[in-house]
């Protein structure tokens, strides 16, 4: 599902907090970025729900560009819907 109000809480060495609303089941979930060019790219994939103090929070992991090509390439490699 789209949450367009998902925002960064805090991260620390690879993990990173998100305010999105998570259910079990939405591993590996993509979160996509908009840069200021309204481009769309892969910022991280969901790994966990959580609680920080008394909020509930998505865990996800920070990817570099070598993981996020990996991703792109394996999407082109099986010829699913999108930009390649």
């Amino acid at each position: 599902r789209i949450d367009n109000e998902c925002k960064v809480l805090g991260s620390s060495h690879h993990a990173v907090a998100f305010s999105c609303k998570v259910d079990f089941g939405a591993s590996g979930a993509p979160v996509i970025g908009w840069g200021e060019d309204q481009t769309p790219s892969l910022v991280s994939i969901i790994t966990a729900k959580a609680m920080m103090g008394e909020e509930p929070v998505a865990l996800g992991v920070i990817l570099d560009e070598t993981a996020v090509s990996v991703f792109r390439d394996a999407s082109c490699a099986s010829e699913q819907p999108g930009p390649c």
